[in-house]
């Protein structure tokens, strides 16, 4: 659609200090042209690109539970 992808953040990006979870299907188009610098622009972010699934069927993959949990998990952690 036109306008997308919308850009996310701003220079108070880099201030986040708060575990971030930032997870993405492979074939969300466009954002996953985008995910890689939205995620270098939080400090600690973590990355996650779940293959083959769009922006909805990577929130339904098992992976994306599995990637959750490992992430609340190392949070619980720290």
């Amino acid at each position: 659609p036109e306008g997308l992808p919308i850009e996310l953040g701003g220079p108070g990006l880099g201030d986040v200090d708060t575990p971030v979870l930032i997870v993405n299907g492979a074939a969300d188009f466009p954002y996953v042209e985008t995910h890689q610098d939205f995620a270098s622009a939080v400090p600690g972010a973590r990355l996650v690109t779940i293959p083959d699934q769009d922006h909805l069927g990577a929130v339904t993959d098992p992976l994306f539970k599995d990637v959750v949990l490992a992430f609340l998990e190392d949070y619980r952690r720290e």
